[in-house]
C-alpha cells in the first residue's frame, strides 16, 4: 500500500489487496487499486479528508469486487 500526497494538490492511493478464505487457504478475490482526491483547503485537515474519501472508496470496491 502507497499512501502518499501533499498540501498543494492531490492526495494518492494504490494498493493491491486479497481476500483471503482462511479454512480452505485460498484466494476468494483480488485486484490492485489506484485513487487519486483534490485535497480542498491546502491545509492537512483536507489531506486527511482526502486520505479517508480514498479508504472509504478502497472498502466499497472490495466489498464490490469481492461480493460481499
Amino acid at each position: 500500500m502507497e499512501l502518499t500526497g501533499d498540501l498543494q494538490t492531490k492526495a494518492f492511493l494504490q494498493v493491491q489487496w486479497t481476500i483471503w478464505e482462511v479454512k480452505e487457504a485460498r484466494a476468494l478475490a483480488q485486484g490492485r487499486s489506484t485513487y487519486s482526491e483534490a485535497v480542498r483547503g491546502q491545509n492537512y485537515h483536507g489531506l486527511v479528508e482526502a486520505y479517508s474519501a480514498m479508504v472509504g472508496q478502497l472498502s466499497r470496491d472490495i466489498a464490490e469486487r469481492g461480493g460481499l
